[in-house]
């Protein structure tokens, strides 16, 4: 199944080009240091010695030393302008091209997933162990949310006697699930979904979130209309939004407004408004506090 809306797919896309540019949008140091060789001697001899040896490279005008000093000035102003149109651009773009690595590693190649998982499996050991009348709630945002998943619904091994016995709920935030399968899409094939309707399952998105999750076909605000497949326990879900839901004209594009709503289910201020009201009061009303 392809992701449900194609805006944000188209989206993601363009970040991911965004993100393959960083190296060049934020060292613009390294471009200042590539003009300062082209005045040295023996670089000028080094192109001069490449256009001998490759005739094909004389005729291309990158390949000398104005092209490369006016290439390196153009970048700069791109730079420049990159970094007014998105303040903190040198923070956000960095940081969302490392989640986007170790995502990416997690997924694809199993990097750290022993590991984290394992650590994960003797954690609920442990609160099984000291705690009188366990039962475990799962509360996990983002990418967090496919760790949870990972150990409720694992592919490979069978569900831990422990997740049987006192894994109650699972409470979802922003979770990139349709994302995830949209580019990996086997990553949740052949899942254990023993739990079934032992687990209950209560999931907060956005629609203006790009990686959020509403598990429907569409993009539209309504009851989930599948889970980890069709035929598994399908989540509660939470609308919540922080704006309007039209927000996707040019000028939000560029300022990444929809890769910023993933940061906006809380403030860090005590007084601030949060999710976690929402998901207090279903919580409540099924009776899991």
């Amino acid at each position: 199944k392809s992701y449900n809306r194609p805006f944000q797919t188209f989206y993601i896309f363009m970040i991911f080009m965004v993100i393959a540019c960083a190296v060049l949008f934020m060292l613009p140091a390294t471009i200042s240091l590539i003009i300062n060789l082209t005045e040295t001697t023996k670089i000028g001899e080094a192109i001069t010695l490449i256009q001998q040896k490759f005739p094909i490279f004389a005729d291309i005008s990158f390949i000398s030393k104005v092209g490369i000093k006016d290439f390196s000035k153009g970048l700069i102003s791109l730079t420049a302008l990159f970094v007014l149109f998105l303040p903190k651009a040198n923070i956000l773009i960095p940081n969302l091209a490392t989640e986007f690595v170790c995502a990416n590693d997690y997924i694809q190649h199993g990097t750290q997933r022993q590991i984290l998982q394992g650590n994960l499996n003797l954690l609920v050991n442990y609160i099984s162990e000291n705690e009188t009348d366990c039962k475990i709630h799962f509360h996990a945002y983002s990418f967090g949310s496919i760790l949870a998943i990972d150990y409720i619904n694992p592919f490979g091994n069978k569900v831990s006697k422990d997740a049987k016995m006192f894994c109650e709920a699972l409470i979802t935030i922003g979770t990139p699930f349709e994302f995830i399968k949209s580019y990996y899409p086997r990553f949740y094939l052949d899942r254990q979904t023993e739990l079934g309707s032992q687990l209950s399952w209560i999931n907060v998105y956005s629609i203006a979130d790009a990686l959020g999750t509403n598990f429907r076909n569409d993009s539209k605000i309504g009851a989930a209309q599948f889970g980890i497949d069709t035929d598994s326990c399908k989540p509660i879900n939470i609308n919540y939004e922080v704006s309007s839901l039209n927000k996707g004209g040019i000028i939000d594009f560029f300022m990444l407004y929809n890769v910023k709503v993933h940061g906006m289910y809380w403030d860090s201020n005590p007084q601030g408004q949060s999710c976690l009201g929402l998901v207090y009061e279903e919580m409540i009303n099924r009776k899991l506090i």
